[in-house]
């Protein structure tokens, strides 16, 4: 499990900026620093050798502010994240102020903020994204989504299309029944990449995230990944709620059933769980608007996409 070590406020003085006076006279500039990384060795056997010393990462940032002149604060955010990457870190997050900016008007600060992460799968990753759909003919979102994952990755199996009754919260209005599917890819994306993928694929179906729980064109989630186990900010995985989800857990037996979940047999989470009401209603590739149920009835007009193909093992 990642965690975060913050550093924040560290001052310095240095010469930088563009004004001939800001390369010769010192002001001051001010840094934060966030780092992820795995603690939980640290934890047990209480060494610092087994963790990042924040002394130390004060001391890579005060050195660059007091170094070599710089004439933008970027230029100084970007010398402070290749240096800190050299620490055993997983992301990093790097913000310098220049409260004392030469500006000619009332101002509070200037900031530049850069985000480093590191590679979280090398090597070439088996990834469970699970796909729904409950607005403007769910089946056409889920059948193209899978196209477009494709495009990018390695398809190497498909569930059929389930149909579920949406999950809502007390006095939520009520929405048309979901259309659900999984799939399993082999992904040479580095997982945060493959993450902004799926939110761009969202995107372009015209996804809105103005409501928790709400109704929605695509969702698109990653639910295993390999044998990863993440909790950095940007992605957790396994997916913290799949335990507790039918439309998730049954599709991905039908492509997978000896899948596990966080160690246990998704089969044996599934004979635990209360009736969900989760139906089989297609296989992918035979799945139409009178096979999406009343997703699909409840829809406005589809948007004219071209339909994917897909092969009939599918």
């Amino acid at each position: 499990m990642s965690e975060k070590i913050t550093l924040k406020g560290l001052r310095a003085q240095g010469t930088h900026g563009v004004l001939d006076h800001e390369k010769v006279e010192p002001q001051e500039f001010v840094v934060d620093v966030d780092l992820w990384l795995e603690t939980s060795e640290a934890a047990r056997s209480d060494d610092l050798a087994q963790t990042v010393s924040y002394a130390e990462v004060a001391d890579v940032v005060v050195d660059i502010i007091e170094g070599e002149h710089a004439n933008l604060i970027e230029t100084l955010a970007n010398r402070m994240v290749t240096r800190l990457a050299e620490f055993p870190v997983e992301g990093l997050q790097v913000t310098v102020h220049k409260p004392n900016a030469p500006i000619e008007h009332e101002f509070e600060d200037v900031s530049i903020t850069v985000d480093w992460w590191r590679t979280i799968e090398s090597e070439p990753c088996d990834v469970i994204i699970s796909l729904g759909s409950n607005l403007d003919h769910p089946h056409m979102h889920v059948r193209q989504a899978v196209a477009e994952i494709g495009t990018m990755n390695e398809v190497l199996a498909v569930s059929g299309m389930y149909e579920t009754a949406p999950q809502l919260e007390d006095g939520q209005a009520s929405q048309p029944n979901y259309i659900n599917a999984v799939i399993k890819i082999r992904t040479y994306t580095e997982l945060e990449y493959l993450l902004e993928d799926l939110q761009f694929i969202e995107d372009t179906h015209g996804r809105v995230r103005d409501v928790r729980w709400g109704a929605r064109t695509l969702d698109l989630d990653i639910i295993k990944a390999g044998d990863l186990v993440s909790n950095s900010p940007r992605l957790t995985i396994p997916h913290p709620r799949a335990h507790l989800r039918r439309f998730v857990l049954e599709p991905w037996l039908e492509i997978e059933p000896d899948a596990t979940l966080g160690g246990r047999r998704v089969d044996e989470i599934v004979a635990e769980l209360p009736d969900q009401g989760v139906r089989r209603v297609a296989a992918l590739s035979e799945a139409g608007a009178d096979s999406a149920g009343p997703a699909a009835s409840a829809a406005s007009p589809a948007s004219g996409a071209p339909e994917p193909q897909f092969p009939d093992t599918l």
